[in-house]
């Protein structure tokens, strides 16, 4: 399965859902290579730190690439050997998203619920018809929020769900916290 977790705003945290996902996939024993696809290189960074911590017990192991250009002939390529490749695509329009899109088998867009976070998520919507339709082994296409605050006087993420109501057919029940102690 090739996983994209990529949207064309920065800062939403797609290099920390990537690795996340990685990490949860390698620990249920599956064969994960994970492509770094985004010119600030968050991923390769954070393999680097973490690869020095291999041999640790219970620490899952996984391949990290770092692409990019032709996104999409390298994760079909991996695909042939790994049971899942999650592709981290850097916050910009451009081509390597568009690839990065089309061979996926799921898509994720991570935003804030915040109204700049929102706004991208106005031009994405207007693009997933045509990836649907153009796209035969795509199963999904969601959008998941991320840093929602878990004081529940902060009405912030109830708000963002009210504004994008009109796809939520692509919302994620599932979201992603953001504690602070």
């Amino acid at each position: 399965m090739i996983i994209c977790i990529g949207i064309e705003k920065g800062g939403v945290g797609k290099s920390t859902t990537a690795s996340n996902i990685t990490i949860y996939r390698a620990m249920q024993g599956k064969k994960v290579a994970l492509i770094d696809a985004d010119i600030q290189s968050t991923i390769t960074d954070w393999y680097g730190v973490r690869s020095e911590r291999k041999g640790i017990k219970d620490i899952p192991v996984f391949d990290v690439y770092t692409e990019k250009e032709s996104i999409d002939e390298v994760a079909y390529g991996l695909s042939e050997e790994y049971d899942d490749v999650i592709i981290d695509v850097g916050g910009k329009a451009d081509e390597v998203l568009g690839q990065s899109f089309f061979c996926a088998n799921k898509i994720l867009l991570p935003v804030r619920p915040s109204q700049a976070d929102l706004w991208s998520i106005d031009r994405m919507v207007e693009l997933f018809p045509t990836i649907e339709n153009a796209h035969k082994n795509l199963s999904s296409i969601k959008i998941i929020f991320n840093q929602v605050r878990t004081n529940h006087f902060n009405k912030e993420h109830r708000l963002a769900k009210e504004y994008i109501k009109d796809h939520t057919q692509y919302v994620s029940k599932n979201f992603l916290y953001d504690r602070k102690a």
